[in-house]
């Protein structure tokens, strides 16, 4: 554990956090609102990050994997720490609850405690917002584009905020790969955001709802959530970028150098086409043989929107999808698991874990039929690397224990308030929170995590930022090995 390099970069990320919050705090002030709050929740990250950063210079320039899996674990409690404070200064909310809400932005969950977010003001509708943009490319990554003299040290902290199987550099420096990663992210960003305002919504929500769509979020500045808008524009345009945003976005610098042909080659672009058309014609047949809608337009309208926002993981609600048929809430819920493509903000499992755990399956059929033929598993029209195989099914047991451990405690530590939990509750709500999907899961569909008891919202804020981080970082918290020298 490289001590003062750790320390460090929580200094670097408290004081990019208190940047950060200049833009809601000038909205906030310029709207008469409350930006005390958030004035002094910058000094509070200056007055911490500021002598980290300044005095604790790191001597040694290599880390560890478990340190970059540890320092990256902190780095998103201290954020999420910081980053809550403005709600719980602003009397908005109680520390666990604004933790939760703070935590659910980052990870780019979306499951929200407020019933009606417009009642917060512009500027913490603003912060909310930024959450899930921040944590949807990832603080760390932002960080380490302007860290270029520690590139031993950074590149394990790379590997353990990045999502998917396999973590690789688009060119020789680290630090330029994580600036081409934010210039394309912020390219469309600001490309979703001029959409939407061609489409008539104002500039607050243009600017809020493409941030919330970049990070597959799915914070929205009211309670009616998209379908406020009652626009087949908006929700077409968020439909495209929520499917472009789920994109590997190595993919996307290799279509600005020229190589267009590598983002048709991909082969798990395609199977994520693949799914997203399935399920949609799935969704569509079911709500439109029961008679949900009155149309079969609508259905195909409705059911494109919501399987993308699931898949994509970013959770967006157009319509009450607890009230669907069984296989339509089933095909939705399906999708949560698998998630976007490895490399893009959306979360999940990620679509190449799903295609590689598929051909292991099916390969240790036909091996059990013919032990002594020898199989390879291709995946980019290539065999795949044995490590990245095992490392996709350890990974795929420890998600699965780990999801099972919060259901149990879930039943253990009733999660509403209000009434005795039942398994389709716990399992629900789980599924959603370590997905990163949010309120896009059964009975909360359209509804918020309000009523849950305290003790069940730390237990979904650990599954969100184990989701987010893929469960080692936080599991390596716990392991006294990860601490030493």
């Amino acid at each position: 554990m490289n001590y003062k390099f750790t320390l460090r970069l929580l200094g670097i990320v408290s004081l990019c956090e208190g940047a950060l919050l200049l833009a809601p705090m000038i909205l906030s002030a310029v709207k008469g609102e409350d930006w005390l709050a958030f004035v002094n929740v910058i000094a509070i990250a200056v007055v911490v990050g500021l002598p980290l950063a300044l005095f604790c210079k790191p001597q040694k320039k290599t880390m560890r994997v478990t340190g970059g899996l540890v320092s990256c674990a902190l780095c998103w409690i201290v954020m999420s720490v910081i980053g809550c404070l403005p709600f719980v200064l602003s009397n908005n909310a109680g520390f666990i609850d604004a933790l939760f809400e703070t935590v659910s932005g980052f990870t780019t969950t979306g499951a929200t405690i407020f019933s009606n977010p417009e009642n917060l003001g512009m500027g913490l509708n603003l912060w909310r917002a930024m959450t899930h943009w921040v944590g949807g490319m990832g603080i760390l990554l932002f960080v380490i584009a302007f860290l270029p003299k520690t590139e031993g040290t950074t590149y394990q902290v790379f590997k353990a905020e990045t999502p998917g199987p396999k973590a690789g550099k688009l060119v020789s420096k680290l630090s330029i790969t994580a600036r081409i990663l934010y210039l394309i992210y912020f390219g469309m960003t600001v490309l979703c955001a001029v959409l939407l305002l061609c489409g008539g919504l104002p500039v607050y929500d243009s600017i809020v709802l493409s941030f919330a769509t970049a990070g597959t979020g799915g914070f929205t500045p009211t309670a009616l959530g998209i379908s406020a808008y009652n626009s087949l524009y908006v929700e077409v345009v968020l439909t495209a970028f929520m499917f472009l945003f789920s994109i590997n976005f190595t993919l996307y610098y290799f279509v600005l150098i020229g190589k267009v042909k590598e983002l048709f080659r991909s082969e798990e672009v395609r199977w994520f086409f693949s799914i997203i058309l399935l399920v949609t014609t799935g969704v569509t047949l079911s709500l439109w043989i029961d008679k949900v809608y009155p149309t079969f337009g609508e259905c195909l309208r409705i059911s494109v929107f919501q399987v993308v926002s699931n898949i994509s993981t970013t959770g967006y609600v157009l319509r009450d999808t607890s009230q669907w048929p069984a296989l339509a809430q089933t095909l939705l819920l399906a999708v949560m698991f698998c998630g976007g493509c490895a490399g893009s903000t959306a979360g999940g499992l990620k679509v190449s874990r799903v295609v590689i755990l598929a051909k292991s399956g099916a390969r240790e059929l036909r091996m059990s039929l013919n032990p002594n033929r020898v199989l390879d598993i291709k995946l980019e029209g290539r065999t795949a690397d044995k490590n990245v195989v095992h490392g996709v099914l350890r990974y795929f047991v420890v998600y699965l224990m780990f999801m099972a451990l919060s259901v149990v405690l879930l039943t253990i530590f009733n999660p509403t308030s209000t009434s005795q939990t039942t398994f389709v509750d716990a399992i629900s709500s789980t599924v959603s929170c370590i997905n990163n999907v949010g309120p896009a899961a059964f009975d909360y569909a359209s509804g918020n995590f309000t009523s849950f008891s305290p003790v069940a919202k730390v237990i979904l804020t650990v599954d969100m930022l184990a989701g987010r981080l893929e469960i080692l970082p936080i599991l390596m918290l716990f392991n006294p090995r990860s601490w030493q020298r």
